[in-house]
């Protein structure tokens, strides 16, 4: 039988164009990998996928989805850009696996031949749309879609990858911050209060997440006078510690001996705050001056939680003030208000995080719980009270975390 020469010469061809049109494939697959190893740029790699699907596949119309707090198009070519295309993004998303689209599915996803998703841990991350393949030397599809397949999930799979890292480089960043305001907070939180035959405090500090922004003091004014307080500033984190490194760093320095004068202490104070803040956070704020000789004590109650005080056997609401520190220019109405203590009167001071506090039921501590507490502990000293108040609230709370900073502090006088 004569031999064909000029068929095996065609086959010889066709081959030879196969391995031609493969080798091309794997030489981008080669260059893309390694643009990956040296740190290329996202945009970079959508580029990249774009010339490996139009120059190597022929394929002038696809579009590429990916999620990132939800889906948008990363990459595409023509079809996307004219506004009578419609996709039907959920009818893409029903393949799990590259395929020919279904001819009752063409039309919903803008008349896309294919489709290409990728998915990670189960989860689709991203799907890939595509129209006819061109350039076909291979006269192989399947191999085709195979080659488009593998191009997408190494240039999603890199920038998934570099998304990842992105977010353990930012966890990692604000963990040193978190961890640097956990300093600073526990710097400015007096880790010893005075004890002594007039008087003894005694506090609880509970920070949401190790960090937060409450602050309680006992500052001296002189040998006859001292104040005490309690703050809650609004946010978490670092700022929030800031702000409050400057509040406990001013009422230090200045002490406010003019606490008799509420307007004159208001304004300094909501000045001080707002120049801090720039009025995007607000401060509560309960201050009191106890005076030794005269056993008077003088407070003002800006925005805050109202105290209780254990005095001469009945407990009142320390709720003489103002409105909160650091939102208006000016504040219009202030009060304070001065008192004279009995013997082993109480003042107990806390933040809101203690009443808002939620049981395994999601049902709130409360100022009334509170107030039933208190009632059956007044008695007890400030130490103990403490201790008690804490084994009550993690009794209560049972499974559930602290949703916010609980701060308590209490002052017995004698």
């Amino acid at each position: 039988m004569p031999i064909d020469v000029v068929n095996i010469q065609d086959r010889l061809d066709d081959l030879e164009a196969r391995l031609f049109s493969k080798h091309k494939h794997m030489a981008s697959i080669y260059e893309i990998t390694n643009a990956i190893n040296t740190g290329i740029e996202v945009t970079k790699l959508y580029d990249y996928y774009k010339i490996c699907l139009t120059s190597f596949l022929g394929i002038d119309d696809f579009v590429l989805y990916h999620y990132q707090d939800g889906w948008s198009i990363a990459s595409s070519m023509q079809k996307e850009l004219s506004p009578e295309i419609k996709i039907d993004l959920p009818v893409a998303l029903k393949y799990k696996y590259n395929s020919k689209i279904d001819d009752g599915d063409i039309i919903k996803i803008g008349g896309y031949q294919y489709v290409l998703p990728v998915y990670l841990d189960d989860v689709a991350v991203s799907v890939a749309l595509i129209g006819q393949l061109k350039n076909n030397e291979t006269g192989n599809e399947d191999y085709l879609i195979q080659y488009a397949q593998v191009i997408t999930n190494i240039i999603v799979m890199a920038i998934e990858n570099k998304r990842l890292l992105e977010k353990e480089l930012e966890d990692n960043e604000m963990k040193k911050e978190l961890e640097l305001a956990s300093k600073i907070q526990g710097m400015l939180i007096p880790k010893k209060l005075p004890k002594n035959h007039l008087y003894e405090f005694a506090g609880l500090y509970l920070p949401h997440r190790n960090i937060g922004g409450d602050y309680y003091d006992v500052i001296n004014i002189n040998k006859d006078e001292f104040i005490f307080c309690l703050g809650d500033i609004s946010g978490k984190g670092v700022s929030a510690a800031l702000v409050m490194a400057n509040l406990q760093a001013y009422l230090n320095a200045s002490p406010p001996i003019e606490l008799d004068n509420g307007r004159a202490l208001v304004d300094r104070l909501n000045e001080k705050i707002l120049n801090i803040t720039n009025g995007e956070k607000f401060i509560t704020l309960f201050i009191a001056k106890y005076n030794l000789l005269t056993h008077e004590l003088t407070y003002l109650n800006a925005g805050h939680n109202p105290p209780f005080l254990y005095n001469n056997g009945e407990f009142i609401r320390l709720d003489k003030g103002c409105a909160l520190l650091g939102i208006l220019e000016h504040i219009p109405i202030v009060h304070t208000q001065k008192i004279k203590l009995k013997p082993n009167a109480t003042v107990f001071c806390y933040t809101d995080g203690l009443t808002e506090l939620e049981n395994n039921s999601s049902e709130m501590y409360g100022e009334e719980r509170l107030a039933h507490f208190l009632e059956a502990n007044i008695h007890q000293s400030s130490d103990d009270l403490v201790k008690h108040l804490y084994a009550h609230l993690i009794d209560y709370k049972g499974n559930r975390d602290f949703s916010d900073d609980v701060s308590v502090l209490i002052g017995r006088f004698f």
